[in-house]
C-alpha cells in the first residue's frame, strides 16, 4: 500500500526500522499475537499483560534519516501519534497523515480501529487527514 501511494504521488520514501514486537523482540511478538487472538484484546494490551511495554519503539532514527536527507515536511502514513511526535520534535512538519487503511476501505476492521483509538491512535474514516496540532 505504501509503495502504491508513493508511486501515485510521484515522490516518497520508505524507512524500515527493524523493531519486532514493538521493539520488545520477536518472542514477545509471537506470545502477544497468540494472547491477543485467544482473548480478543489489542496487541498493546497483550504486551502489557505479558509484562512487556505496550510499545517500546523509538522513531528517532527515522526522524534522523529524514533530517539528514534534508526533508522539511512530510505526508506520513501512520495512525500513531508517537511517529508524528518523533518528526515534529526534530522540526519536520507533518502536513498530512495518510491512514494506513481507513475504516471506509474495509468495514471488517471497525473493531480493530476502535481498539486502536482506545490506545490513543488517531484513527480516521477517510484516507487523508489533516494533522491535529
Amino acid at each position: 500500500m505504501t509503495l502504491d501511494a508513493i508511486s501515485s504521488d510521484g515522490v516518497g520514501a520508505v524507512i524500515f526500522l527493524e523493531q519486532d514486537g514493538r521493539a520488545n523482540g520477536h518472542e514477545a511478538l509471537m506470545r502477544a499475537a497468540v494472547l491477543a487472538a485467544e482473548v480478543g484484546c489489542t496487541q498493546g494490551e497483550a504486551y502489557r499483560s505479558l509484562g512487556y511495554s505496550a510499545d517500546a519503539r523509538s522513531f528517532a532514527d527515522a526522524a534522523s534519516i529524514l533530517r539528514h536527507l534534508g526533508v522539511g515536511s512530510v505526508t506520513l502514513m501512520t495512525n500513531s501519534p508517537e511517529k508524528i511526535r518523533a518528526l515534529t520534535d526534530v522540526e519536520i512538519e507533518v502536513r498530512r497523515r495518510k491512514v494506513v487503511a481507513s475504516q471506509s476501505m474495509n468495514p471488517r476492521f471497525v473493531d480493530y480501529y476502535e481498539k486502536k483509538a482506545r490506545e490513543g491512535h488517531q484513527v480516521a474514516t477517510e484516507d487523508y487527514q489533516e494533522v491535529e496540532s
